[in-house]
C-alpha cells in the first residue's frame, strides 16, 4: 500500500561499466546455455523490461487511485465539519453554503 505523508526517500540507481560488463556477460551465459543468439536473448530481456516498467506503471496509477480516495475522504471529512461550523445543513448549492466559503475566504464578514 502506498503513504501520502511519510513517503521514505526514492533511492538513485546509477549504472556503472561493471553493471553492463556483468549484464553482457550475463547474455552470453543465457544465449549459450538456450542456443539462442545474443540478439534474441538481448530482444527477450527487452520484452521483459517493458512488462517490468508497464508493471511499475499500473502500480503507480495503483497508488495514485488510493492518494486520491484518502484525500477525497480528508475533503468529506472537511467540508461536513466546515457545514457544521457555519451551520450548513443542506446540499452544497445552499446560499449559506456558498456565503460560509466566502465568510472563510475573507471576502465577507460574518
Amino acid at each position: 500500500m502506498s503513504t501520502l505523508f511519510d513517503q521514505s526517500p526514492r533511492m538513485w540507481h546509477t549504472v556503472y561499466e561493471s553493471d553492463l560488463k556483468v549484464y553482457i556477460s550475463e547474455l552470453e551465459k543465457i544465449a549459450e546455455k538456450s542456443k539462442f543468439t545474443i540478439d534474441q536473448v538481448l530482444k527477450a530481456a527487452e520484452i521483459l523490461e517493458l512488462k517490468r516498467k508497464n508493471n511499475l506503471y499500473v502500480n503507480n496509477g495503483d497508488a495514485f487511485d488510493e492518494q486520491m480516495a484518502g484525500f477525497g475522504e480528508l475533503l468529506k471529512l472537511f467540508l461536513s465539519n466546515f457545514k457544521e461550523a457555519y451551520g450548513v445543513t443542506s446540499g452544497d448549492d445552499d446560499p449559506r453554503f456558498l456565503e460560509a466559503i466566502a465568510i472563510a475566504l475573507g471576502y465577507k464578514e460574518r
